[in-house]
């Protein structure tokens, strides 16, 4: 599995995104954003998915609004797509 943050521009997108997300299949939880990264919003949304799913497909394919996608691998954290 691929733990990732889904970090948002707005509180409402991250809110939406919290509502909107197990219609994916998969589990998330809004949280704090870590404090090395940085989004308008200061909240994001952890969730795990399969290595081979596109992250950014999920959020498309749901009509969500993002600014960044991070994966967490061990203790590093990734950008691995920005909206900015």
């Amino acid at each position: 599995m691929r733990r990732c943050f889904f970090l948002f521009p707005t509180t409402f997108d991250a809110l939406r995104a919290e509502k909107t997300w197990p219609q994916t299949g998969y589990t998330g939880k809004l949280r704090p954003i870590p404090r090395v990264l940085s989004a308008s919003c200061g909240l994001c949304l952890e969730t795990e998915i399969p290595r081979d799913q596109d992250p950014l497909s999920l959020l498309q394919a749901h009509d969500l609004e993002w600014e960044q996608i991070v994966e967490i691998k061990d203790k590093d954290l990734e950008v691995v797509a920005s909206n900015a």
